[in-house]
Formats: structure tokens, C-alpha cells, sequence
């Protein structure tokens, strides 16, 4: 036995006593036995420890065992009594055992003892776990009766409720008779058994301990309110029953619609706090504050009318929601209480505060419009005086579809946002007056001195905190005295007017143009990505002022000088910064104006330099300095040649060293003239080609890079066509190539372009590939044919495994999505070896070919 048997007996033999404990031990029975003869003994040793089982001898001297069980019984204990007596009748016997003793021996018959002891410790057990039980059960209906939540355990096929708790039948003001008769359904309108069992089918899978749903319970009167079930599966006996306890969550509901709506309150008055920040008229003020209102507070409809104080008439400026000529319905007079007035507008002016009608369909004021209100599913108002100097200026009207919804912290909220309006249109009013005379220059429009030092300060600060460049121009017009001299200081005020709006085209929305006085204009760029940036708009700055402006019919020729000092280079503050730009405006004044100088050498050295090459790229295809060199193209397992990639060069006079393509081809992509030289390469290209078969040779596909800006021309695919027509070459022999991140700008634009060239039957190619970031989800759906793994891969191809890993990749990728791979740049033998062992298509490098001009090209396809 795992525990000792605690034995009690009574008994006044000590060798009887013994022969029962050795009876016990030899079945296997571990015993701690106590031996007492008298009443008192016994009551003691109640009291003093537990006992699994009484053995009573039934007389003693001063005591018998239904002395002893009667002391057993009142002392509450249920422990298993025993008689074992040599003198006991059968009539003492059967007397004991009706007054609780489990059993009785015969002292000379002790083979049933252990038997016996055995069963009714068994027994003992068992009612044990009954009482156990029971007060299990009762205390659980103790807690589920005084539970606050709706409490039910109902059968899981029939689904009829077992048990209902009181909270229950208060809440649905059913009586437990009535619920006895009912199922989950009668409580959830909306459920239907199948719907339920198919809801609850994880449960019975055991694939969830638990769902919480939330529905609608119907009280005996109809009525609903909405309920959070917690819903779990349970074993009684041989069936299954569902436990749901349910919180009633109207109050939570409640609050949930309160949160909702004073949140979608907040963000109204943020939005339009922002607006308030942004806005600088009354009519994108109004008209974004009708907006915010109802996107962000999803109000049915929201208006705002301005006061004529002459007319003594609302007139509706800015609405936004659901009108339908509402507004067109409506008296909008305020003269005084007259029956047509529309009420809430008219008492909102009249009062000064607001109006509020959080049922229209039962306010009297509001008889007048209940039809054209429901109708448009208004059920509450409000409205609110807008104020200036405690002047009304205009009225801010709201409807909502709840009824109720303009409770006490709404309307304070509200009134607030009323309030900020007002502030704006009072603020609007006086910086309209303020602003041109302190920080606005009344001629132009243009910040003054003094917004501009602001700007300039704040463009400089914004430059420290975040490690970015920024630039300075200084410029005035040249010989503008003249003007002023000539025509007049009128037409000379036009002129300005006219440079001022000229000059903001030329900047970005975040940059600064300001006038400081006369003709002297200034130009904060702040974020400068790259110094050369500077050099272009201060060029396009120049070449937009020298064309003609119309001023009182006469046609003005101008030009303008500028000085340009970059942050931190040329100087860390404002005044460093202002003095350099004169300084270099001065510097370009003493060369001949009309152009821009920068406060370094250095830098006007690479802007003279760009300038000159820019001015020189512009007339190279009308004087005929370009020419095409051509690299072929090796198929690696024949080793013959399969097609040539045309390659543009530059000689800007015969004899003259060739620009390189890396100098030119940014600016010429810059300056847009790429998209003229693209046409030139791809015509010449097409025709070199055709000639190359009228002189028969071999047919082979000719290459053709295209730019960014020839890739986004809407007519690329008509200049195409129309070039392939003119010079009479077969598409096939026509392949275009493109950078990989050149197509992944606008995807599905790119293919679209694409396709179009592909049903051509021109071939297309990925340049470059493995440098950009194109996704394979996409190269998948370009009609292409080749990939060209660039050359940065293929230098150490055979020494870096890296290398050597993306090149194969590349190679069985392109293979599995039926592509043709061009190795670029190949040098070297082991480099061709390399390629050939993982069956790379084609080659092109110079292994086989440097670019040589045509003549080359034909004497290598005659070989």
C-alpha cells in the first residue's frame, strides 16, 4: 500500500489487537494502529488524527460498540466501523449495522476481515468523491447564480437549454419555465441550426477549446440588445453539451459609437487644424474644411455659408456629402424671425452660439423640413456662428444620419473647430493686410528681404541638420537703367512682374525665389543632389529670360547675370553666403554678362566646361560628327558571328581625339537632345545593316541601345516602324536593347511598349543584367529574348566564385524561361571556357572584337 492504514480499534484484549494488525500486514496492509477501552479514549483520538477505519470489539468492561458508534456519529465522521466480537448476537448484530456500522465478524471466523476492510475502505472512498462532488456542483451554481453574465449549458444536438442562470432570465425576461422550451435559437433571431453547427464545428472537432462571437439576444418583449458569447463544448455522461457565457455589450457598444465618433471628431479638427496651418485663402479654407468633415467625420452633409451684410443673406460658399438641392430648398435670409427663415441658421446668427437638433424628425422647430431632411437621411444638426472680432461672418452647418449625435463633448469639440475657423478667417483677414507690406514684395508677389533672410536661414538650418548641399543665385537684369529710361518706370514694373513668374517656373515648389529690391532677384535651391544640378537651372534660368517679353505691346529683349555661392563651400551662414553670390554676380557681370559664374574656379571651370560641351552637342548632328563603331556578337559553341551592337561616337572635327560616350551621353540625356541622336543611331544602324545584305553579306541582327527619355517618347514604337520601313530592313534583324531598371519604372507601361515593338518582330534585350533590381515575377512577363549579364560579372568570373555563382544563375534562369544569354565583356580565354562549359548562348568583348567602324565589320562577316 502506497499509505500506511491509519486503524483505530476498540478493544480491550492487546492480543486480539495484534492478531488483527498481523491478520492485515500479511495481505499486504501497512498499519499504524492506536488501541483504546474507553469512551473518553476514543472521543480523544477523534479529535487527534484522521482514521481510515474503526475496528470495535462489542464489549469492553466500561464500554461497548454501540456506545462507540453513537460517539462516531455525533462527532460528523464518516470513517468505516467494523464490529469484531466473539459474543455477539445476531439481533446486536443486525441492530449495529441499522445504526451505521458497516459490518460485523465472529472472532473465531476472521477470514473475511481483510475482505472486508479492503471493501469498505473502497466504499469509503466513494462516498468521499460523491460528497466531493457534490459540493463541487453546488458551489459552482453558487458562483453561476450570482455571476453578472448570462449563464447557459444547453444539449449540443437538440440545443434546449439544461441550465439557465438568473442573470438570464433577467436580462431576457424569459421565467425558467419558458426557457426550459427554448433553444439558442429563440434567443439569436439571426441564427438558423445549420449556420450554427457549421459555426461551431471546430469545437466539436476538438480543434478549438473555445469561440467568442458576438450577436443579438431578443428579450420576451422583441426587443434585442447585443451580446459577446464565449462558447466551449463539454462531456456530461454520454453527451455532449455547449457552456456559453454571455456579456451583454450594450453599454460597451455604446461606448465603442461614442469613441468612434468623438474619434472621427479629433480627426476632423486635425485635419482642418492642418489646413488652417497650410491655407492662406477663404475658399480652399472653406472648401477643405467641408471635405475633412465629411471624409474624416463622416458626416451626411456639411456646409458653410458667408454672411452678406448688406442682403442680410447666407450664401452657401463651400459644401461637401449629400445635397440634392437641399441647400436650393432652404430660406437662407436673416433679416429677422420671419416664417421662411431657415431656423437653425437664423437663430445660430442671432445668438451667437449653437444650434442643435438631435432629432430632427421630432423637433417642431424643424417641421418645415422633416420630409426634405429624413429624405436625405439628416437626423441631426447643428449649426455654428463663424465669428471675427465677435462679428458673424458666416455660418458652419453639419448633419449627421444618427439621431443623438451631438451630445456634450461633441458640441465641445465642434465649437472648438468652429472656433479654429474663425481664428483662420480673423487671421486670413489680417495677413492679407499684413503680409504684402512686411514680408511680401508688392510688385511681384515674390518674398521680401525679410521672408526671404527667414527662408534662407531655415533652408540653411534644415542643410546642417540633415548633411545636404544648398546654392545661392544672385541675378539682376542687364541694363535694365535702360528700360526704366526709355519706356518708363511702368513698363519697367511690368517687366519685373513677368521675370518674377518666369523665375518661379524655374524652381522646384520647395525652393525660394524672393526680389530684394530694384532688379535684383534671388534664388535659394536647397537639397542639392549633385553641383552640376546648379549649373542647369541657372542656364535655364538665362535662357528663359532671354526670350521676348510683351510688355504694353512692345517686345523686350533682356538678358541677366548670375552669381552662384554653394553651402557649406562658399560660406555657413546667410550673410557669407550673399556676399560670395554678389561677388560672383559681379565676376559675371566683367565677363559680358548674360551668363552665370560661380563663386570657385573649380566649379566654373566644370560649368564652363558642361556649357561648352552642351553648346557643342547641340549643332554635332546638324555638322555630322557622330558615327556608329560596331561590336559583334560570337555564338559560343559555332564561334560564328550572330549580330552587331551599334555604338555612337563623337569626333567633333576630323582628326580630333573621339569624345568619350560616358562624357556626352549624360548631357545629351539631360539637355533631351538623346532623343534626336537615338533616331539618328537606330536609322543609321537599320540602313548600315541593309546595306550590309544588298552587298551579300551575311544576315545578321544589329543592336540598338535605347535611353530613358527615347523609352518614354508616346511615339517610340511609331519612330520604330517608321524607320524600319524607310531603310527597308527585315524587324528580325532589328534588336533592341534596355536597362533592366530602365523597364521596372512604370512596369506595366514598359510592357505595353514592349509588346507592341515584340508583335513588330523586333528582338528585345535586358542590358545590364543583374545590376538592377528587376523582380523575376515581372521578367517573366517581358517579351523578351535576350539577357545580357554585364561585364562587371564576367571580369572575375573564373577567380571569384561570387561572380562565377550569379553568371551561372543567371545563365540556367534565363535557359528555364527559354532566354538566350549574352555574356558581355569578355576578355580572356578562360573567361570564353568558362562561358562555354555552362552554355552561355553568345559572347561579345574584346576576346573576339574590339567596336570597329562598318568597313570592319564587312571584312569580318566575309571571313
Amino acid at each position: 500500500m502506497s499509505q500506511p492504514l491509519q486503524l483505530l480499534q476498540i478493544e480491550d484484549s492487546k492480543s486480539d489487537a495484534a492478531l488483527i494488525v498481523r491478520l492485515l500486514e500479511k495481505s499486504n496492509y501497512t498499519v499504524k494502529w492506536k488501541r483504546v477501552e474507553t469512551a473518553e479514549e476514543l472521543r480523544a483520538a477523534l479529535i487527534q488524527q484522521p482514521w481510515d477505519i474503526i475496528i470495535s470489539d462489542y464489549s469492553l468492561p466500561q464500554f461497548n460498540a454501540s456506545a462507540a458508534l453513537a460517539i462516531l456519529q455525533h462527532s460528523g465522521l464518516d470513517i468505516p466501523f467494523i464490529v469484531v466480537s466473539g459474543t455477539v448476537g445476531e439481533t446486536i448484530a443486525v441492530t449495529l449495522m441499522k445504526n451505521g456500522a458497516q459490518d460485523y465478524l465472529m472472532k473465531d471466523h476472521l477470514m473475511r476481515l481483510v475482505p472486508a476492510v479492503t471493501r469498505e475502505l473502497a466504499e469509503a472512498r466513494n462516498r468521499q468523491e460523491r460528497r466531493q462532488a457534490e459540493q463541487e456542483r453546488l458551489k459552482l451554481l453558487s458562483i453561476l447564480e450570482q455571476s453578472l453574465n448570462e449563464i447557459y449549458l444547453f444539449d449540443a444536438q437538440t440545443l434546449l437549454f439544461q441550465y439557465v442562470n438568473d442573470c438570464a432570465l433577467r436580462n431576457t425576461g424569459h421565467t425558467l419555465a419558458q426557457m426550459q422550451t427554448k433553444t439558442l435559437l429563440h434567443l439569436n433571431p439571426q441564427f438558423y441550426a445549420e449556420a450554427f453547427h457549421k459555426m461551431t464545428a471546430p469545437l466539436r472537432q476538438a480543434g478549438q477549446n473555445k469561440i467568442i462571437f458576438e450577436t443579438h439576444h431578443m428579450r420576451a418583449d422583441g426587443s434585442t440588445y447585443p451580446v459577446e458569447v464565449h462558447l466551449q463544448l463539454a462531456t456530461s455522461g454520454q453527451r455532449n453539451i455547449f457552456l456559453a457565457v454571455v456579456n451583454d455589450i450594450t453599454e460597451r457598444k455604446h461606448a465603442e459609437t461614442r469613441i468612434m465618433r468623438l474619434n472621427r471628431i479629433h480627426a476632423v479638427l486635425s485635419g482642418i487644424n492642418t489646413t488652417i496651418v497650410r491655407v492662406r485663402d477663404r475658399q480652399e479654407l472653406f472648401t477643405e474644411a467641408c471635405r475633412i468633415a465629411v471624409e474624416h467625420g463622416q458626416f451626411r452633409m456639411v456646409w458653410i455659408g458667408w454672411l452678406d451684410p448688406k442682403e442680410m443673406k447666407i450664401v452657401p460658399v463651400a459644401k461637401e456629402g449629400v445635397d440634392d438641392g437641399y441647400l436650393e430648398q432652404i430660406q437662407l435670409t436673416v433679416r429677422g424671425e420671419t416664417a421662411d427663415e431657415y431656423a437653425p441658421v437664423a437663430r445660430a446668427l442671432r445668438e451667437k452660439s449653437p444650434v442643435i437638433y438631435n432629432n430632427i424628425s421630432s423637433d417642431a422647430e424643424m417641421t418645415r423640413w422633416h420630409f426634405q431632411s429624413l429624405q436625405r437621411d439628416y437626423h441631426s444638426m447643428v449649426a455654428f456662428p463663424l465669428l471675427v472680432s465677435d462679428k458673424v461672418v458666416g455660418v458652419f452647418v453639419l448633419y449627421a444620419a444618427e439621431t443623438g449625435f451631438f451630445d456634450t463633448e461633441e458640441i465641445k469639440l465642434l465649437s472648438e473647430l468652429a472656433g479654429d475657423v474663425s481664428f483662420a478667417l480673423d487671421y486670413i483677414e489680417k495677413a492679407e493686410r499684413l503680409n504684402y507690406l512686411a514680408y511680401y514684395d508688392v510688385l511681384t508677389g515674390l518674398p521680401s528681404r525679410i521672408l526671404f533672410q527667414d527662408r534662407l536661414n531655415h533652408a540653411l538650418n534644415q542643410a546642417s541638420r540633415y548633411e545636404t548641399d544648398l546654392a545661392l543665385l544672385f541675378l539682376d537684369l542687364d541694363d535694365f537703367k535702360n528700360i526704366n529710361d526709355s519706356l518708363g518706370h511702368n513698363t519697367g514694373d511690368l517687366l519685373l512682374k513677368q521675370l518674377a513668374t518666369r523665375l518661379t517656373a524655374c524652381v522646384r515648389e520647395g525652393d525660394t525665389v524672393a526680389r530684394l529690391g530694384g532688379d535684383e532677384f534671388v534664388v535659394v535651391l536647397a537639397e542639392i543632389a549633385v553641383e552640376e544640378d546648379i549649373s542647369l537651372v541657372a542656364q535655364k534660368i538665362i535662357k528663359l529670360i532671354t526670350e521676348p517679353f510683351i510688355v504694353d505691346s512692345h517686345e523686350l529683349f533682356v538678358t541677366c547675370s548670375v552669381g552662384i555661392a554653394l553651402y557649406p563651400k562658399d560660406g555657413e551662414d546667410s550673410q557669407t553666403l550673399l556676399k560670395n553670390a554678389d561677388a560672383a554676380l559681379y565676376q559675371a557681370k566683367s565677363q559680358g554678362r548674360n551668363n552665370a559664374q560661380f563663386c570657385t574656379a573649380e566649379m566654373n571651370a566644370k560649368a564652363l566646361e558642361r556649357l561648352t560641351l552642351e553648346n557643342s552637342l547641340r549643332q554635332a548632328l546638324k555638322r555630322e560628327e557622330f558615327l556608329l563603331h560596331y561590336q559583334p556578337r560570337v555564338d559560343l559553341r559555332s564561334g560564328l558571328i550572330t549580330g552587331v551592337e551599334a555604338l555612337v561616337r563623337w569626333q567633333q572635327k576630323p582628326g580630333l581625339q573621339l569624345v568619350p560616350p560616358g562624357k556626352f551621353i549624360p548631357i545629351a540625356e539631360d539637355c533631351g537632345l538623346i532623343v534626336p541622336i537615338g533616331v539618328w543611331v537606330l536609322h543609321t544602324a537599320c540602313a548600315q545593316n541593309k546595306a550590309w545584305q544588298q552587298a551579300g553579306l551575311k544576315p545578321v541582327c544589329v543592336a540598338v541601345n535605347l535611353s530613358a527619355r527615347q523609352f518614354r517618347q508616346q511615339d517610340l514604337v511609331e519612330v520604330v516602324s517608321r524607320v524600319l520601313q524607310e531603310t527597308g530592313l527585315d524587324p528580325t534583324l532589328l534588336e533592341l536593347e534596355l536597362t533592366e531598371s530602365l523597364i521596372m519604372q512604370n512596369v506595366n507601361t514598359a510592357i505595353d511598349t514592349l509588346t507592341q515593338l515584340k508583335d513588330m518582330g523586333v528582338k528585345l534585350s535586358i542590358d545590364d543584367f543583374g545590376t538592377g533590381y528587376s523582380s523575376l515575377s515581372y521578367l517573366k512577363r517581358f517579351p523578351i529574348d535576350f539577357l545580357k549579364i554585364d561585364q562587371s560579372f564576367v571580369r572575375d568570373i573564373t577567380t571569384d566564385k561570387d561572380d562565377a555563382a550569379i553568371a551561372k544563375t543567371i545563365i540556367s534562369m534565363s535557359h528555364d524561361m527559354e532566354l538566350k544569354v549574352i555574356a558581355e565583356g569578355v576578355e580572356t580565354e578562360a573567361q570564353e571556357s568558362f562561358l562555354r562549359q555552362y552554355h552561355c548562348d553568345e559572347m561579345q568583348g574584346y576576346f573576339f572584337s574590339k567596336p570597329v567602324p562598318a568597313t570592319g565589320i564587312a571584312s569580318l562577316l566575309k571571313h
